[in-house]
């Protein structure tokens, strides 16, 4: 019996060993079966993500090859436009100059080259205005060069980028045909002139020689003095309407100086005294000026011009009380600009006459040329200054002259 359950004991340790074994591989076969299945749906998603990612890959690159057309085209609209500025930067009638930020020239167009016998990219444009450029008293507004042309020149910053850009304008040709015409015109107003002056002294004139032949004949020593007096008078009106035609007459700019403008006031402030004093006004003056200016001038010109308001702002209040007649000038610098005001509460101008007062021969005096005002105008303009009018009949005038200054260096 032993042998045979000994026997049978090992048959069940070998089959319970099989069993095992066999749940064992079960075991790994589920588990090996998960794993293909992981796999397979890992390798599903991965599939999926690289069509996903191939897809947006071709879709990236189709908008880049669109980008990159669209820069190429865009590079080729900025070359040809910058050929284009290029070329009407080269065509333009005025020298365009760059400048770099410490001043020397980095570009210049082809008008800019005209202006100069050397080449100038490189040059230090401080350089090129001392050898180039010549200074002249009537050099206000524009600049003269030592070939005789006259150049305006007008600066621009490049901002945000550093440097400057110079522009040359030749007023040459500009200021010839000006000065022609300004001729033309003076000479189509020469036989006006002289009809205007033979008509205007033979009257003043006509009374001075019958004042004179009758002091001979008054033993009375006030009735000569009377009679001195018309006649001085008289002699005195032909004298400025002779120098108001000469001076209308002359046209071009006199020989101007520089002169303090505190000195020019003094000399001019010291002939309106004179003048006033003669009349019977009421006169104010107003004087605030500093010491460190000075003004391109013709003294005896601009002075001249100065008197003709006054004496037509004395003649504006001749109907005017004494009493409430008033003379107010008041002289003032501001920004680098000296302004002449010249008040009077005479009889005022109006409104439809005010731009007609300034035209030669144009005059509501019985005895006048016409010429005053207009002779004002014309030296104000000669003194590349500004002359305004502001006028209300019955209530006065008001005549503003501005004048450009420069700063006294020391």
């Amino acid at each position: 019996m032993q042998p045979s359950t000994s026997i049978k004991s090992l048959k069940d340790d070998k089959v319970t060993q099989y069993e095992e074994q066999v749940k064992s591989i079960e075991i790994d076969s589920r588990h090996l079966n998960n794993a293909f299945e992981q796999f397979e749906r890992l390798s599903k998603h991965f599939l999926k993500s690289y069509s996903s990612m191939e897809s947006k890959v071709t879709q990236l690159s189709k908008k880049l090859a669109c980008e990159t057309s669209l820069r190429e085209k865009t590079a080729e609209e900025k070359e040809r436009l910058g050929h284009r500025l290029e070329h009407l930067l080269n065509i333009m009638p005025v020298g365009v100059i760059i400048l770099d930020c410490k001043g020397f020239i980095q570009e210049c167009n082809q008008a800019a080259d005209l202006f100069f016998t050397q080449e100038i990219v490189g040059v230090k444009w401080s350089v090129l205005v001392d050898k180039y450029f010549v200074i002249k008293d009537d050099d206000c507004l524009e600049a003269s060069m030592i070939d005789g042309k006259r150049v305006k020149i007008e600066t621009r910053s490049l901002e945000p980028e550093s440097g400057q850009m110079v522009i040359l304008h030749d007023m040459t040709e500009t200021r010839k045909l000006q000065e022609h015409q300004n001729r033309n015109q003076r000479l189509s107003t020469i036989g006006r002139m002289i009809a205007s002056l033979s008509h205007q002294i033979r009257t003043p004139l006509s009374a001075a020689i019958l004042y004179a032949s009758h002091l001979i004949d008054y033993p009375n020593e006030q009735q000569q003095k009377k009679c001195q007096d018309k006649l001085l008078e008289r002699l005195s009106n032909i004298d400025k309407q002779i120098k108001d035609m000469l001076l209308f007459a002359r046209g071009e700019s006199p020989k101007r100086e520089w002169c303090s403008i505190k000195n020019f006031t003094s000399f001019w402030i010291n002939m309106v005294d004179e003048m006033v004093s003669h009349h019977a006004v009421n006169y104010v003056k107003k004087i605030d000026l500093p010491d460190d200016f000075s003004v391109l001038i013709h003294k005896e010109d601009f002075s001249g011009a100065l008197m003709n308001v006054i004496e037509n702002s004395i003649q504006a209040m001749s109907t005017t009380e004494k009493y409430q007649s008033m003379l107010t000038i008041d002289i003032s610098v501001n920004e680098e600009v000296v302004n002449f005001m010249i008040n009077d509460n005479g009889s005022g101008i109006e409104p439809e006459k005010l731009d007609e007062v300034f035209e030669p021969f144009y005059t509501t005096k019985q005895n006048g040329t016409g010429l005053g005002l207009s002779v004002v105008n014309s030296v104000v303009r000669q003194h590349s200054g500004e002359l305004v009018v502001r006028s209300k009949p019955g209530l006065g005038t008001q005549f503003v002259i501005s004048l450009p200054l420069r700063k006294i260096t020391h």
